[in-house]
């Protein structure tokens, strides 16, 4: 019997002495598990310390109350306020910017209708200043026509007498001839032109017939004489020709205007 106690005894310890080792291999393993973790962690740190910082904080469990929203709001990194902030400036300065753009256009739109009545202006100011200067010349020059008109029956009147006048009369009467010359001159350098009204057809625009002379030399109609002198302004009639027009009893009676008379 004492025999027996004895292997029972040594069972007892074999067993006790394999758990010792179980528990040793597994208390092994799980340190170099924890070792690895640790390596695992503290590279993952070095490469993004606030990245692993954030993501441990969220994945880690906590048996503390959640924090209210202004603590979480505080809590945020400072990068992702500033980013929040910029992106919110920008927004705003885009909108000022739209705002201003607009501002711009109305001002645009604005300058270029005040450009146009401008131009308006300026040509309404123009055409009533040409009229104006206009109107001023030929009423000066139609004013300075009797003296032309005068000076035209004086050197007239001399010729008649032509053979008679001698000595002082002759220098007198050439120095009338000057001065009616260049006040004509003078007329034609303003846009004055005298019209040639002797030998041509009766032309009621620019021509005033005082009488008609029964002739069988001339055509009918033609202005035979010329009492008063006709003048244009710029191409434009500035006073008619007072004329003498010619009705030749052997073609048919045409009046002064050009129009045929009735039997």
């Amino acid at each position: 019997m004492p025999s027996h106690d004895d292997n029972s005894d040594s069972q007892v310890i074999d067993i006790e002495d394999d758990d010792s080792d179980l528990s040793l291999l597994a208390a092994q393993a799980a340190a170099a598990r924890y070792e690895k973790a640790q390596r695992a962690a503290d590279e993952a740190r070095a490469s993004k310390p606030a990245a692993s910082k954030a993501s441990a904080e969220r994945t880690s469990i906590s048996l503390e109350p959640e924090a209210p929203a202004e603590e979480a709001a505080a809590s945020e990194p400072a990068g992702t306020r500033q980013d929040l902030d910029l992106v919110g400036r920008v927004a705003e300065l885009e909108r000022a910017l739209e705002d201003q753009a607009k501002l711009a256009s109305e001002y645009l739109d604005h300058l270029r209708r005040m450009k146009a009545e401008f131009e308006n202006f300026r040509r309404r100011s123009q055409r009533d200043l040409e009229r104006t200067s206009s109107a001023a010349k030929t009423d000066i020059i139609v004013k300075l026509l009797p003296t032309a008109d005068n000076l035209e029956r004086a050197l007239a009147a001399a010729r008649k007498q032509d053979e008679e006048v001698v000595g002082a009369a002759r220098a007198l009467l050439d120095g009338v001839a000057f001065v009616h010359k260049d006040f004509l001159e003078s007329l034609r350098r303003e846009g004055v032109e005298r019209i040639d009204v002797i030998g041509k057809t009766f032309d009621p625009r620019t021509q005033e017939a005082i009488s008609i002379v029964p002739v069988t030399d001339q055509p009918d109609g033609a202005v035979i004489a010329e009492v008063q002198a006709g003048y244009l302004l710029d191409g434009e009639p500035l006073r008619a020709a007072r004329v003498v027009v010619a009705k030749n009893a052997a073609a048919p009676a045409t009046a002064p205007g050009g129009a045929a008379e009735d039997g």
